[in-house]
């Protein structure tokens, strides 16, 4: 991300918001302060506690449509929504991860029908839902782009 807005100017960064799904403890929200970009932090966690520093995220269920709740959120706070610049995604990796993988899916990556494939399903429809976000966002960003230059 860094290095991908690495020429934007200073007044475009600062227009800039990245939403950042399962935020959790805000990782993203530090990588984006080197930006000088807002990142709104989503999560169904609304309080994490990081080794004693509390994070407050905006509650979301990310296996739903993210869009309203997003631009509720966004709405709530003075921003629109064509000021998101960035969507990242900091998906659950113990589903997909080289170690643990195994005891969530089957070698095909499809999820097990145990309760740790349940968690894989769940998050691979946070994936999902988050892709159909950004897809929509793409879509109303380019009717937005033509309605200008008619």
């Amino acid at each position: 991300m860094i290095a991908h807005h690495a020429y934007t100017t200073e007044q475009q960064r600062a227009r800039m918001v990245n939403v950042d799904i399962c935020a959790g403890s805000h990782s993203q929200r530090k990588a984006m302060l080197l930006l000088n970009v807002l990142t709104v932090s989503f999560d169904n966690r609304v309080i994490v506690d990081t080794a004693g520093s509390i994070m407050t995220n905006v509650e979301v269920d990310a296996t739903l449509d993210l869009y309203d709740a997003v631009a509720v959120a966004l709405h709530s706070r003075g921003i629109a929504m064509s000021r998101v610049s960035m969507v990242t995604l900091s998906s659950d990796c113990k589903t997909t991860g080289t170690v643990t993988a195994k005891h969530y899916r089957y070698p095909s990556g499809q999820p097990r029908p145990t309760s740790k494939g349940a968690e894989a399903a769940a998050a691979d429809l946070v994936m999902r839902r988050t892709l159909e976000f950004v897809k929509r966002l793409r879509r109303e960003r380019a009717m937005l782009a033509q309605t200008q230059q008619s």
